[in-house]
């Protein structure tokens, strides 16, 4: 059936209005140019391939056969959609106004379909033109042909300034678009046609210089949630992208300052979870800083200082933001070391602890010097000889040990008022002075001499005195380690007593005794010449040996008189 016998011809080649002649069953015999070029059918595609349902998807086919039942024509539609077509664009155009008639073919049950995309009211088109003026941002509304349906005032402004020339209406929005960036722009327009938001950040150059927006995709969507078209939307974020730079660089410089810090630096949750270490913390552990990073810190700490630990960081607050704390650690090579921490809260905008920032440092060899400081001061203090620390300028005693304390009755404060030589007796102090200004020029190494010192209550006593120069904590002392003599003067002087004795014992044998013994040696001879008897000469020969033997015992003491005196040379000496 040639349906364009019942249209008038102003209505065929109207642009405007769009004409359809369908059958009671729907069918369509008759599409204008303007309605088949909405549709995209080609001129050469049959009507019949179509129907009042593929133009209208919501509408119902039995209302149309009533109003032929009924007669009941003309009936109208308003703001109804038309259908979608797979060969164009999947476009979906509202606002449908619709108007059937009958034909005036009595043989045939046609109806005329006229219609029109009737304009939105000016109310609402006001309230979108407000909506998208309302916004800091460009935003640009387009059909799914990347035509523009509206736009805001910093859309056009932002393509004044980037094309010189204005957005319009009906215009393809591509050609605003900068030709490296036109294809990115068409997939991301077209992810957003399938329902996806898609927002990304460029750089565009603009002015021989490059400034940075936001564009987003969004899908444009009817009343009944059906996609239409996209609203793309535009926002300078130059201003925050460079801030972000220096941010970043300043991140990089402070990241760079900490990893060349030559103390430990580390940040750890209230848990003690570990969330930044620099380099000088891996070192010192001898791990990796992915093996640091997210372990709690006290894995690496000795388990019996763990609980103190704990109960340290716990004690911090708003109040007592910073503490410094003391503990051993365990390496990756199982060494146990010491650190000294200095731990600070770090607060969040609520004034609650966030995290904890802690400065550390390897004190070890301190310890241990601290630990030999101590060994050292015991065997100082609790020494069996008296021991002093002089000033080598002034000679003044700067400490004296609990011996010194003993044997000169004076406290410790008593002799750090008095010079060394106060404690000496008036005749050594000029040749002590003497002896150490010798040892301060180099003259001696050290000095060995006898001297005497007097106890508070004036009575002396002798001691001998071994001084010489020592490096204390990089300061120079000059150390007197005094022996008492007392006893050993007592011993020598028992001794050089008894040695007398000997030596009285040994001169009475050698000439008292001996004398006598020698005459009866002689009267022996005389005996033996004058008495012949063989009786008597046996008596005598008695007597005469155990004469021998006398003077054997008398010369063995008076031989022992020599090893005396060589003793007594030794004690001397």
């Amino acid at each position: 059936m040639n349906g364009d016998l019942y249209i008038v011809d102003y209505l065929k080649n109207a642009t405007s209005i769009y004409v359809a002649v369908i059958g009671q069953d729907g069918k369509i015999f008759y599409l204008n140019p303007s309605l088949s070029k909405l549709f995209g059918i080609e001129k050469d595609e049959p009507f019949e391939n179509f129907s009042i349902e593929s133009i209208f998807p919501k509408f119902k086919l039995e209302n149309l056969q009533n109003a032929f039942l009924s007669n009941d024509f003309p009936f109208f539609l308003k703001n109804i959609e038309l259908g979608k077509r797979t060969k164009i664009q999947n476009t979906v155009y509202l606002n449908w106004d619709v108007a059937f008639f009958p034909s005036e073919e009595p043989t045939e049950k046609l109806s005329i379909w006229i219609g029109s995309i009737s304009e939105p009211s000016q109310e609402s088109l006001l309230h979108l033109q407000t909506i998208l003026d309302s916004t800091s941002e460009s935003c640009v509304l387009m059909d799914a042909n990347f035509r523009v349906l509206a736009f805001n005032k910093v859309a056009n402004l932002t393509a004044l300034q980037f094309h010189n020339m204005e957005i319009k209406e009906g215009e393809d929005f591509r050609e605003k678009i900068l030709a490296q960036n036109r294809q990115s722009f068409e997939n991301d327009f077209r992810a957003a046609l399938r329902g996806e938001t898609v927002i990304s950040e460029n750089e565009l150059p603009f002015n021989k210089n490059k400034i940075w927006f936001e564009c987003a995709f969004y899908p444009a969507k009817d009343s009944e949630g059906n996609i239409i078209g996209v609203t793309f939307t535009t926002s300078n974020i130059d201003q925050r992208k460079r801030a972000e730079e220096k941010i970043i660089a300043n991140e990089r410089f402070f990241e760079s300052v900490l990893q060349s810090q030559h103390e430990m630096i580390c940040r750890f949750l209230p848990d003690t979870t570990i969330t930044f270490v620099n380099n000088a913390y891996c070192k010192e552990l001898g791990y990796p800083k992915d093996k640091i990073v997210g372990q709690k810190f006290l894995n690496f700490v000795p388990k019996e200082q763990r609980k103190s630990i704990l109960e340290g960081i716990k004690g911090l607050s708003k109040k007592k933001p910073t503490q410094t704390i003391r503990h051993k650690v365990i390496t990756a090579q199982k060494q146990e070391k010491w650190h000294e921490w200095t731990d600070m809260v770090l607060l969040d905008e609520d004034g609650e602890i966030r995290e904890f920032q802690s400065v550390g440092r390897d004190i070890s060899d301190l310890i241990h010097s601290q630990a030999n400081q101590e060994r050292f001061r015991t065997i100082f203090e609790n020494a069996l000889h008296e021991i002093y620390l002089i000033n080598p300028d002034s000679y003044q005693i700067y400490h004296a040990n609990n011996a010194a304390v003993q044997n000169l009755e004076l406290s410790v404060e008593a002799m750090r008022q008095m010079a060394y030589w106060e404690v000496l007796r008036l005749d050594y102090r000029k040749s002590m002075i003497s002896k150490i200004k010798g040892l301060l020029s180099g003259v001696e190494d050290k000095i060995i001499c006898e001297a005497e010192h007097v106890k508070s209550n004036g009575k002396a006593y002798p001691v001998e005195t071994h001084l010489q120069k020592m490096c204390i904590e990089d300061e120079v002392f000059l150390v007197a380690i005094c022996v008492d003599l007392s006893e050993r003067k007592r011993h020598v002087a028992s001794i050089t007593k008894q040695n007398k004795i000997l030596r009285d014992i040994a001169w009475i044998q050698s000439h008292m005794v001996r004398a006598p013994l020698a005459n009866i040696l002689g009267l022996i001879q005389i005996l033996k010449e004058e008495i012949k008897g063989e009786e008597h000469q046996n008596l005598i020969f008695m007597m005469e040996q155990s004469a021998f033997e006398l003077d054997k015992v008398i010369r063995n003491v008076v031989s022992k008189t020599h090893i005396v005196e060589q003793l007594e040379k030794e004690i001397k000496n």
